[in-house]
């Protein structure tokens, strides 16, 4: 009969587990889908900038292009 509770005891243990990573799973860590977009838009605007920047100026205002492009992505 103990042997039969442990099991039991265990098999809750075991869904209570298991709840408890689906709800991590759900959720929501990291940057959200539309910030990545908005970043990896972000990230190949300064690269082309950078292929086209001929001066260490046009390199510094490539950068501070990009600065300005991520302020509004979404957290």
């Amino acid at each position: 009969m103990k042997h039969v509770v442990r099991v039991q005891s265990a098999g809750w243990v075991i869904v209570g587990v298991l709840v408890a990573l689906a709800m991590l799973g759900a959720c929501n860590f990291g940057p959200s889908e539309e910030r990545l977009g908005c970043l990896n838009g972000c990230a190949a605007e300064k690269d082309q900038c950078m292929l086209n920047a001929m001066t260490a100026q046009g390199i510094q205002a490539c950068d501070v292009r990009a600065r300005q492009c991520t302020e509004p992505c979404p957290q």
